[in-house]
């Protein structure tokens, strides 16, 4: 299961979540070496993020990653089960023998985007600015942060030199 309500972000922060490994009783295990395994797609898939996972040693994992890309994404969790199986009377690991999503995968999260960032905002290419002393001007920016996301909300303050 994954604990705690965790359901958006801000590219280029980073973000944690914890999976708790439970048996089928509920019970939280009580050491770790589980495979968890964290994959994340955007429904458009510009966006890919796989999460660095720490053992906790005690049934627990923290997810962490830094998304840059914002957008809805799909966030799968699962654990795979790697045990030893006979192949060819050799014994290997092999992870795509048995994998089960956690309790609550896949589910949805929403990245915003980050601060603004002057350097990526723009004019709207179809404004043509003819300027004309003592008369106002009116042109439309498009706000993005640092990774080039669209900003969607207003009330950020520009100024023109």
């Amino acid at each position: 299961t994954m604990a705690g309500n965790m359901s958006f972000g801000t590219a280029g922060e980073i973000t944690s979540f914890v999976v708790e490994c439970r048996d089928r009783f509920g019970n939280l295990q009580i050491e770790g070496g589980a495979h968890v395994a964290v994959m994340g797609r955007t429904r458009d898939r510009r966006g890919q993020i796989k999460g660095d996972i720490t053992d906790n040693l005690n049934g627990t994992y923290m997810v962490q990653f830094t998304p840059i890309i914002s957008g809805f994404y799909l966030f799968h969790v699962t654990i795979v089960d790697v045990g030893a199986h006979q192949d060819l009377r050799y014994f290997i690991q092999d992870s795509s023998i048995s994998s089960a999503h956690v309790m609550g995968s896949p589910f949805t999260f929403l990245v915003s985007a980050g601060p603004v960032s002057g350097e990526h905002t723009h004019i709207d290419k179809e404004t043509r600015v003819n300027i004309t002393a003592s008369k106002d001007l009116m042109v439309k920016l498009y706000a993005r942060d640092l990774f080039g996301n669209l900003i969607h909300l207003g009330g950020n303050k520009f100024e023109a030199f």
